[in-house]
């Protein structure tokens, strides 16, 4: 099998699952988590919120690709690596009714902190997209931009619990900071311990 990439950490993939849109969404380029090779990120969107994080390993891929981790990583995974099953080329998809969509498929498999495989029951075999994927850069990430008062913005509390998966996934010692950049702007929560950073931008409710 060809590799594909190695050694991502496995807590960036978990912490970015959650914001992926789910499997009803008809946006179905965004059912996934998105291997950014050009700008070494690793990112995913609902149209409610962002989540992406800076990740070395990612920019040793040839091309970016969007990736759908189809079950929970295992507990005991602290790094992934994907490998190349079948290479990605225009497929018909049923469910979409098109054969725009091109598909390939990759095998993750996931190592314990020393480099020890787990066990073969932990492989997944997962759908991998070469379909174009929303700009963040443009549409939600600061770039320069200074953090700017607000007097009020409205907000969905529900968005919290899943700034808070992160928190989870990251683990002890982890902390955060919360920046606004004007009225109607994304909100940039960054989440930060000695070992990891992640940021997520939420979007403000408009009433």
């Amino acid at each position: 099998m060809k590799t594909i990439i190695e050694n991502i950490p496995a807590k960036l993939l978990r912490a970015a699952m959650p914001f992926a849109a789910g499997n009803s969404d008809i946006r179905f380029y965004l059912h996934g988590i998105h291997l950014n090779s050009n700008q070494g990120r690793i990112e995913s969107a609902n149209g409610y919120q962002a989540f992406w994080a800076y990740c070395e390993a990612i920019k040793s891929m040839e091309a970016p690709f969007i990736i759908n981790i189809n079950r929970n990583i295992p507990a005991k995974a602290e790094y992934a690596s994907i490998f190349e099953l079948e290479p990605i080329k225009k497929r018909y998809i049923k469910k979409h009714k098109t054969t725009q969509a091109t598909k390939g498929l990759v095998m993750v498999k996931f190592y314990e902190a020393n480099g020890k495989p787990l066990g073969v029951e932990s492989y997944m075999v997962c759908d991998i997209s070469d379909s174009k994927y929303p700009d963040i850069d443009k549409s939600v990430i600061p770039n320069g931009r200074e953090p700017e008062a607000v007097s009020k913005i409205g907000l969905n509390p529900e968005l919290f619990s899943t700034i808070a998966k992160v928190f989870k996934v990251f683990g002890k010692h982890t902390g955060s900071t919360t920046e606004f950049y004007g009225d109607g702007q994304a909100i940039i929560t960054t989440v930060i311990n000695h070992e990891l950073t992640g940021y997520v931008a939420t979007m403000p409710m408009r009433f």
